[in-house]
């Protein structure tokens, strides 16, 4: 990272403003990857501007694209230190990148902004940004297709099974998903990349029992498999050394222990979580492992604290701009409700928080969740 960013600074003096460019890109992009987002945002910012100053040309352009992918990956990882770090405002930069691409752009260049802009609607949830996550999706799909690379098409599917299981539709999801499995499996041991999908589609697998209802009778066995599924999901994400997904397994084992009533060991695994996510600055996963840290302890009767923790998890969901985040919080909320008198400190902190949570789903909209009543 800092030998692209140095090398970008050197080839600035010299001349070579296009080459400077690609290289604070590249130094935009590992650092991403390790976390530093501020430091990302910088050098992309150091790229679009060095682009600002030159004609254009279809290089500079596609250039320009990446670094305002890049950045609009920082804005929607991250927790940031101005409004541009919420969900609006990095689809609002992914939108201004997708203007930019043209009809010959390479078919991986659209597919990956595709995928990112499926990301970020997946993460605001109501119903009209998960139909444009799938018409994105979709959209990329086919062109992957037509261009021939049908392995590019197939490390979509995930992307689309997990809107899938989000709308509450999972024959739709098991069937992609088992599509995946099917491309991935037999490359992964070869190849990292479809290491990467089969975790993945692991992880996915594993969500499925905390969104549908199993069959009566058959709820115990749904989560054992689900656990089964993430500690697959997590032995992989150990390998590879990525701790954002594996902070989200945790979480997701965390939330399953819950439903089989271990609480001692999802307590373990959503404090494992918090951690992780605390130390890779990822506010979307914290306020989800925070929200389900509150279920756990009022499950475990502390309802003071499952209060205080839930209120944290709404600030960082209000913060990041996620109404879905909120709706969680308002499920959490409302299972309390009867483990709480009508009197004294807990009902006074409930109804404060319940304000709370009114204001903030009137800013950012109040969604509805799979399997809520209207």
């Amino acid at each position: 990272r800092a030998l692209d960013a140095r090398a970008a600074a050197h080839l600035t003096e010299a001349g070579e403003p296009e080459e400077a460019a690609r290289r604070y890109r590249a130094a935009a992009a590992e650092a991403a990857a390790m976390g530093a987002y501020a430091q990302a945002l910088s050098y992309g910012q150091k790229a679009l501007a060095l682009l600002d100053g030159m004609p254009p040309t279809p290089a500079r352009r596609r250039l320009r694209i990446g670094a305002l992918a890049g950045i609009g990956r920082v804005q929607w990882q991250a927790a940031g230190p101005d409004p541009a770090f919420t969900l609006a405002g990095a689809l609002q930069v992914l939108d201004a990148a997708r203007a930019l691409l043209a009809q010959g752009d390479p078919p991986e260049l659209h597919a990956e902004l595709a995928a990112l802009i499926a990301s970020v609607c997946y993460d605001i949830g109501d119903m009209r940004s998960l139909e444009r996550a799938l018409d994105e999706l979709t959209a990329a799909s086919r062109l992957l297709l037509d261009a021939g690379d049908a392995l590019g098409s197939a490390r979509l599917l995930n992307d689309q099974a997990a809107v899938y299981v989000r709308m509450g539709d999972p024959v739709r999801a098991t069937h992609l998903l088992t599509e995946s499995r099917r491309v991935f499996e037999e490359r992964a041991r070869v190849d990292p990349v479809a290491r990467v999908e089969l975790a993945e589609t692991d992880h996915l697998f594993a969500r499925i029992p905390l969104h549908i209802a199993a069959r009566p009778g058959r709820e115990s066995d749904a989560l054992s498999m689900g656990i089964d599924h993430a500690l697959a999901a997590e032995r992989t994400y150990k390998q590879l050394g990525d701790i954002r997904e594996l902070a989200r397994v945790w979480e997701t084992i965390g939330r399953l222990e819950l439903r089989k009533g271990r609480l001692d060991r999802a307590t373990q695994r959503l404090t494992a979580a918090l951690e992780a996510e605390e130390a890779h600055g990822d506010l979307i996963g914290l306020a989800r492992s925070t929200a389900a840290l509150a279920e756990v302890l009022s499950a475990k009767g502390l309802h003071r604290e499952a209060l205080a923790v839930l209120a944290e998890s709404m600030a960082m969901n209000l913060e990041k701009g996620s109404p879905l985040g909120l709706a969680h919080n308002r499920r959490a909320l409302n299972a309390l409700v009867p483990n709480i008198s009508l009197q004294g400190e807990e009902a006074e902190m409930l109804r404060k928080i319940a304000a709370q949570l009114a204001a903030a789903e009137a800013t950012l909209g109040r969604i509805k969740l799979p399997g809520e009543p209207d």
